[in-house]
């Protein structure tokens, strides 16, 4: 009897967030689903008209649409390594070398995790600015005239000036992520590595890496999230309409595209659950390569 009662209480207090789950999760992604196999404009409610695979097959047979995931392949190619291997970094040299400015050094590089996407995305707009940006200035005013480029209108640096900004944004969130699991690791292991011989870069890869290697494995789902959802902000706000000749055009922007400016929901859709099958396949590889035994220390 008081199992049951433990059992009525423990279901009547998730209810409520099931409830509000399923309605604003589950059911979104089954009608989303369901409304790939239409073409529909989202406009006016039965209109659609049911067309089984055809969205899929238009959308391999989009230029566009490779464009755009080529494009957020190299994201992830760009966008993860370069953020983690900076916040590895960062977050090492703090922990290790017993630094007094340790806490000025943890706000100054968490602070833009406090400031929006699309602050930031106009912020860098104007940094990029080919007249009136600081990066050409500071590239003008030590002599480097040469390099001074309009950066988010040239096809060829569009896209890594767009990697170069969510990297930016990323990194501190990252870094602390990464300081609050190296803390955890007790000094005396450093100070045995430092007895056998090893030097600081040994005992980042032997001993470091090996024992935050499960938030790792979180990190890169955040990443692969990070690129997907929020790189679509970033796009849309520093190169709206996915800047010269869909240089940055990626799949969250194509799908607001075709959504939002052509009226085809159900293409957008289809997009959409491409973007989740491709997320999911990524997260799943992502934790069979990092998947170790636990270590305990």
């Amino acid at each position: 009897m008081v199992k049951r009662r433990r059992n009525i209480f423990i279901a009547a207090c998730l209810a409520p967030a099931l409830i509000l789950f399923g309605v604003f999760v589950i059911y979104p992604v089954i009608q989303g689903f369901i409304l790939s196999f239409y073409r529909w404009s989202g406009l006016t409610r039965g209109t659609e008209v049911f067309i089984g695979f055809g969205n899929f097959e238009t959308l391999f047979q989009d230029h566009i649409f490779w464009k755009a995931l080529v494009n957020n392949l190299i994201l992830l190619m760009v966008v993860p390594p370069v953020t983690m291997m900076l916040a590895m970094s960062f977050a090492y040299f703090i922990t290790n070398r017993n630094l007094k400015e340790s806490g000025f050094f943890k706000v100054v590089y968490y602070f833009p995790n406090v400031m929006s996407v699309v602050a930031i995305s106009v912020m860098w707009s104007f940094v990029y600015n080919p007249n009136r940006g600081i990066l050409n200035a500071a590239l003008k005013s030590v002599g480097l005239d040469h390099l001074a480029a309009p950066w988010l209108g040239d096809p060829s640096t569009a896209l890594f000036s767009v990697a170069a900004t969510m990297i930016w944004a990323t990194l501190g969130g990252y870094m602390l992520l990464y300081v609050a699991a190296m803390q955890r690791i007790p000094n005396d292991l450093y100070e045995a590595a430092r007895i056998d011989g090893a030097n600081a870069f040994k005992q980042f890869t032997k001993l470091t890496f090996p024992l935050i290697i499960d938030v790792t494995r979180i990190s890169i789902i955040f990443f692969f999230t990070n690129v997907f959802n929020n790189g679509f902000t970033y796009v849309r706000v520093m190169t709206p309409g996915g800047g010269p000749n869909h240089a940055t055009q990626i799949l969250g922007s194509y799908m607001y595209f075709q959504a939002f400016e052509r009226f085809n929901l159900g293409y957008a859709t289809a997009i959409a659950l491409f973007m989740f099958i491709l997320l999911l396949i990524l997260s799943l590889i992502s934790n069979f390569i990092t998947k170790r035994e636990q270590v305990t220390y």
